[in-house]
């Protein structure tokens, strides 16, 4: 088992939203050193909860560090390159997973396969998946900290909200396989919930808002949205809390952010083709 001391210098690598969000909240009260080597969605996160990090690349970063602590994403191969150089320079890292499919694949790229010392997961059940698939790997559930903060944001901006009419808040995420269509299968998704919001809801006044994936360009649903103008949909720009807020029902494909809805106390529905 990985024991961080208090002397210990630590290093973080995240990418991706997920993992990242899960480790900055994680880490946000941690009395040691921390050196940073962070990309994509990952340097806002982190910008919001820890003022004036300073972001250096993965080698110094590993190098520097007694214990370093990285995502498993799977939308660039930064988080596979640091359990690969943590290999090859003999320091210990763990490994932080943030969701519940495709353990396997995180940390493998073109056949080659580097695995962490240990594995940190947020709830029972990727607990019990990961001990499955890594049963040589020590598996340690750590407190979600990331849930219990935006549960608790959700509750104070409920307070603030007025709502005239059903609010539904479609949770966007890109996913990887292509489904049944000649396009990304997020796309996919949201025929499947504009051709079923009948079974969500008979109101006849009803606001939809997408709030994109913190990965998406701007503009990627623009031309769906024309498609659908006789809907009151529109994209939202606000934060993950204040959107959960507002809204009377969620729906999404698999994102985490659906169960922050659900703790949140809304009803959740998961928009996936049928025959998937």
């Amino acid at each position: 088992m990985a024991i961080i001391a208090k002397s210990d210098i630590v290093c973080i690598v995240a990418f991706d939203a997920g993992a990242a969000a899960q480790i900055a909240n994680y880490i946000v009260n941690f009395p040691n050193k921390i050196f940073f080597s962070l990309g994509g969605p990952a340097i806002e996160i982190f910008d919001n909860l820890l003022k004036d990090l300073e972001n250096i690349s993965l080698e110094e970063a590993i190098r520097v560090s007694d214990i370093v602590i990285c995502g498993t994403g799977w939308q660039s191969d930064c988080e596979w390159e640091c359990i690969k150089l943590c290999k090859r320079l003999k320091k210990p890292v763990i490994a932080c997973i943030d969701h519940w499919d495709n353990y396997r694949a995180r940390f493998i790229r073109n056949g080659s396969q580097f695995l962490p010392d240990e594995i940190w997961v947020f709830d029972e059940y990727a607990r019990e998946l990961a001990e499955e698939k890594f049963p040589s790997i020590n598996v340690v559930q750590k407190t979600n900290y990331y849930l219990i903060e935006q549960v608790n944001q959700i509750k104070q901006k409920e307070d603030q909200k007025s709502v005239d009419c059903e609010s539904i808040l479609y949770l966007l995420e890109p996913i990887r396989e292509l489904w049944n269509q000649p396009f990304a299968g997020e796309f996919e998704a949201l025929d499947v919930f504009i051709n079923n919001l009948a079974l969500i809801s008979l109101d006849e006044k009803i606001e939809i808002l997408l709030k994109p994936h913190p990965t998406d360009i701007k503009g990627k649903y623009d031309d769906w949205l024309l498609k659908h103008q006789d809907l009151s949909i529109s994209i939202t720009t606000a934060s993950l809390s204040e959107a959960i807020a507002h809204s009377t029902v969620v729906v999404g494909c698999r994102t985490y952010a659906m169960v922050v809805a659900l703790h949140a106390g809304r009803t959740v529905y998961s928009s996936i083709p049928a025959d998937v």
